[in-house]
């Protein structure tokens, strides 16, 4: 039996005056080159590229209550499959490296197919 995949989620409360709130995607990378960098999304400026640390040392927790309008936002948009996590474990990052190898691997793949059929258009 195939069990549905979950899309992991930390929200987070920033500390100034605002408190708005940011939902870190933390399976989600943004960069081939920095794994660090996890897909965010706020209500204002939407998607982005978030460094994790950077946002829990500015951040605090948020409540369910606090949050609740942004999972709203994040549903309609397509993230039916959310589940809330309050911090991040080991396998989150293990799966963004897997994502930013699969990526590599394509565009591996893309590049050699590219060459080859430039290659063979010039014969």
């Amino acid at each position: 039996m195939e069990t549905k995949r979950t899309t992991p989620v930390i929200f987070r409360k920033w500390k100034d005056p605002d408190g708005g709130i940011i939902a870190l995607l933390v399976c989600e990378p943004c960069s081939y080159d920095r794994a660090e960098l996890v897909t965010s999304y706020e209500h204002l400026g939407q998607h982005g590229a978030a460094l994790y640390t950077g946002v829990i040392a500015s951040t605090f927790p948020a409540k369910p209550e606090e949050y609740a309008d942004l999972l709203q936002e994040l549903v309609k948009i397509g993230y039916t499959d959310l589940k809330p996590y309050r911090r991040t474990q080991p396998w989150m990052r293990e799966e963004r490296a897997r994502t930013i190898q699969r990526w590599r691997e394509a565009d591996r793949r893309q590049a050699e197919t590219t060459e080859r059929l430039g290659l063979e258009a010039r014969s």
